[in-house]
C-alpha cells in the first residue's frame, strides 16, 4: 500500500508543471505558427497557472500569442541564448535585438542571464539592448 501511495504521489507531482519543460528540437512545434522548433537559443515557453505548457520557436510568436492572456495568468520563459536548454523568466532576463541574430521568425531578439552578457553580444552582433516591451 505504501508503494502505491508513493507512486500516485510521484505521478501527481510530475504532472503539475511549475517551470519550463524540455523542448525536443525538430519534434516540438510552435504553439503559435506551428513550425518545428529548430533553434534552442530562441525557444520560449508560456506556462499557465493550471500548468499547461505552450512552446514557441521565437519570442515574436510568444509575444503575439500572449495577447490572448490576462497578463497576470501565465509565466513567460525565454531561452538563455548562451546556455543551451536554460530558460529565464522574462522579468529576470536581459534582451538584445540585432539583425545578425537571425531568429526563426525574424524577431531577432535574444535573452541573457546578465546585463554584461547582453551588452557583449549586442556589441558583437551590431545590435542594441532593449526592453521587451519595445521589441515588437
Amino acid at each position: 500500500m505504501y508503494r502505491l501511495t508513493l507512486l500516485v504521489l510521484v505521478v501527481l507531482l510530475i504532472s503539475c508543471t511549475t517551470g519550463p519543460v524540455k523542448i525536443n528540437i525538430g519534434k516540438d512545434q510552435c504553439s503559435y505558427c506551428r513550425m518545428s522548433i529548430t533553434e534552442m537559443e530562441f525557444a520560449c515557453q508560456t506556462i499557465t497557472k493550471k500548468g499547461k505548457v505552450y512552446k514557441y520557436d521565437d519570442l515574436k510568436c510568444q509575444m503575439a500569442d500572449a495577447k490572448k492572456y490576462d497578463t497576470k495568468e501565465p509565466t513567460f520563459y525565454v531561452a538563455n541564448y548562451l546556455a543551451n536548454g536554460e530558460f529565464l523568466k522574462h522579468n529576470e532576463a536581459f534582451f538584445i535585438k540585432a539583425s545578425d541574430l537571425k531568429s526563426p521568425m525574424a524577431g531577432n531578439v535574444a535573452a541573457f542571464r546578465t546585463e554584461d552578457e547582453a551588452t557583449k553580444i549586442a556589441y558583437e552582433k551590431g545590435g542594441e539592448r532593449i526592453e521587451l516591451k519595445d521589441a515588437f
